[in-house]
């Protein structure tokens, strides 16, 4: 009993709580098991809020985020924009390795707010052709700067198909390269 007394004041001792926002950059995708179908790169930002609960070497991050993604899609010779917009909620373990690095993995859940195809001006609503939720793997890597600042790349591998019509199975992908500040810390 006093080994494990010991052992919790020490990890409580040892551990954290920070809040923040956080902002930045996605390239995003969509995979698609249709061949006469390609979805290239498009660019989006991503912009929300997160809070960490640290203890000793290991931490817990949610976050709420609105992040634009998408893609390009190719069909034939004729080029369209996909434009999903979503919130996204992402529920990471974190571990950190050497001083800020940390590196993390975790479900993310999303929310599907609206979403559009633009060809040539105009702009068509897609919202009833995708699910309205969606879930994604998220992993990737963090250095917490000190002074509050964050920096992040992540990949999140959609694991849901995010088609609402068709046998035709579509994943989201997404790179995000972000930027936080810290307003809150308390603790290591």
């Amino acid at each position: 009993m006093l080994f494990t007394a010991f052992t919790s004041v020490n990890l409580f001792a040892q551990g954290g709580f920070d809040f923040g926002f956080k902002g930045g950059v996605n390239a995003s995708s969509v995979i698609i098991d249709d061949p006469l179908l390609t979805y290239k790169n498009k660019t989006g930002i991503h912009l929300g809020a997160f809070t960490t609960i640290k203890l000793a070497k290991v931490g817990i991050q949610g976050e709420v985020l609105f992040s634009s993604q998408g893609g390009k899609l190719f069909d034939s010779s004729l080029e369209f924009i996909d434009k999903y917009n979503y919130i996204n909620v992402p529920v990471l373990l974190k571990g950190y390795v050497a001083g800020g690095f940390n590196i993390y993995v975790g479900p993310q859940f999303g929310f599907l707010v609206d979403a559009a195809r633009e060809y040539n001006g105009t702009s068509v609503d897609l919202s009833s052709f995708l699910l309205n939720s969606d879930v994604s793997m998220a992993m990737g890597f963090a250095f917490d700067i000190p002074g509050g600042v964050v920096i992040d790349a992540r990949y999140n591998l959609g694991i849901s198909n995010i088609n609402n019509t068709t046998t035709t199975m579509m994943k989201n992908q997404v790179f995000q390269f972000s930027i936080g500040y810290k307003f809150l810390e308390l603790g290591k």
